[in-house]
């Protein structure tokens, strides 16, 4: 008796185990996955231009590493001469099921989205694709390209039909700080970013 007792619960721990065991690999390529973006990380970014029927805007934009440095957090304010103001949160991660990046967004006027890394053509970008949904459901695709230690930029498309249509480029420089030092700040002694260094990550772009 004794002996059926205790046999009953081993295949479940058993496997409880083997799946702990699976998913350290898993895990372990988010930070390599999220080193892109490394020089991004720090002050803040500022951009203005105009959109696609949505006329001229201005924007503000950071990223910080968040939760051990497994995630990358952007939050971005887009404000519009029509008055409209539209801010931003987004996450993006590892997913160890699909086995490629993912970001999630969540947005001031009730807009969600979510969406999967897909292959950059080129060096220095990173393409992201996905749905939106709420007020400003669509199916959209962005790429970052990474132009240098100041400056980068992300071009937003919209899916029609087939085709993917431009919807603007957001063209990002860092503002400097008052009294002209890096804007790198606070972030540089981010914990979250220092767990990142002792993985022994460059803070440079592949």
């Amino acid at each position: 008796m004794l002996r059926g007792t205790m046999t009953k619960p081993t295949r479940p721990i058993v496997l409880l185990v083997l799946l702990a065991g699976a998913a350290v690999p898993l895990y372990a390529q988010s930070p390599d996955a999220l080193r892109p973006f490394a020089p991004l990380v720090g002050g803040v970014w500022v951009a203005e231009g105009e959109a696609t029927s949505l006329g001229r805007y201005s924007a503000e934009r950071t990223h910080e590493w968040v939760l051990d440095g497994r995630y990358l957090r952007v939050r971005q304010r887009l404000e519009f001469t029509s008055g409209t103001i539209i801010d931003e949160d987004l996450m993006i991660g590892w997913d160890p099921q699909a086995q490629k990046l993912r970001l999630w967004s969540f947005a001031s006027d009730g807009s969600t989205g979510d969406g999967f890394e897909e292959p950059a053509p080129g060096a220095n970008r990173m393409v992201f694709a996905g749905r939106m949904h709420g007020p400003r459901a669509s199916e959209w695709r962005t790429t970052t390209f990474l132009i240098d230690e100041s400056s980068f930029s992300v071009l937003v498309e919209i899916r029609s039909g087939k085709d993917w249509t431009p919807a603007m480029t957001l063209a990002y420089r860092k503002r400097r700080p008052e009294g002209g030092h890096d804007a790198q700040g606070p972030a540089a002694h981010d914990p979250s970013l220092a767990a990142l260094s002792r993985r022994g990550l460059s803070l440079q772009t592949r």
